[in-house]
């Protein structure tokens, strides 16, 4: 029995980030799990298979992290990007 289900909501990982996700289709492979699951709010063409031990269970917890992650890295892209206007500023 998969320790996830079609359509249930997950965290996984792309990069060093983890992403809220989806559960699309099951596979069950030499007695192990895998998982192809969509990205929210991302392209399909993101879509992977991903190993169970990749995903982690969603969590309200969890998505208050990743939530709070996510606005620190836009604030900081910001915050660069203000960094780099300046400096074009005093060149000129």
């Amino acid at each position: 029995v998969p320790k996830y289900a079609v359509n249930q909501r997950v965290f996984c990982p792309e990069g060093a980030e983890l992403y809220e996700s989806v559960i699309r289709k099951t596979s069950l492979k030499e007695r192990k799990w895998s998982y192809f699951v969509h990205f929210l709010g991302w392209n399909v063409r993101w879509d992977k298979w991903v190993p169970e031990s990749s995903i982690l269970e969603y969590t309200e917890e969890r998505r208050e992290a990743v939530a709070k992650q996510e606005k620190a890295k836009k604030e900081e892209l910001q915050r660069l990007r203000q960094e780099a206007n300046e400096r074009k500023r005093k060149k000129r």
